[in-house]
């Protein structure tokens, strides 16, 4: 029997991924106040994240998440929280200090998932970013797009 014929079982990565994105959006609708809108933009970034993740890890034949991968996540994850207030923020003010407080979290994962990625344990990870980034550029430029109209949106405080 190949490697390649070999199933690889699915991942729960994506699945507790959907999970904690509904339980953030849910802690946030309480103590913020979300709007419908906020909701469901926010359930949709997760649903597509997750959707996603779950076909990249079918293509690239991962089993699991590794620990770089799972703070990744959590970022992106905090990520959908942040574009459920954002959207809020369209019709209703929205705290400023919870979602600098929000962003903030996931922009500090951002140094622990780059020094997770510098240790040489870590450098198969690495290596399949930069393939990633020069097989997708489009994705690099979209994702660039998204945090230039996300820091370009006036969000009102409260």
């Amino acid at each position: 029997m190949t490697l390649a014929a070999t199933p690889v079982a699915p991942s729960r990565g994506p699945l507790a991924g959907l999970t904690a994105q509904f339980v953030l959006l849910a802690a946030l609708a309480t103590t913020l106040g979300l709007t419908p809108a906020g909701l469901v933009a926010g359930a949709l970034y997760g649903l597509a994240l997750c959707g996603l993740l779950v076909a990249g890890l079918h293509r690239a034949g991962m089993p699991a998440l590794g620990p770089a991968n799972v703070v990744t996540l959590s970022r992106a994850i905090l990520v959908g929280g942040v574009t459920a207030l954002v959207v809020t923020s369209f019709t209703h003010p929205v705290s400023t200090p919870a979602l600098v407080a929000v962003a903030g979290v996931a922009l500090a994962l951002d140094g622990v998932a780059y020094r997770r990625l510098s240790q040489p344990q870590a450098g198969v990870d690495l290596a399949l970013a930069h393939r990633a980034d020069r097989a997708e550029p489009h994705l690099a430029r979209t994702i660039e797009l998204i945090k230039g109209l996300t820091v370009a949106t006036r969000i009102p405080s409260r």
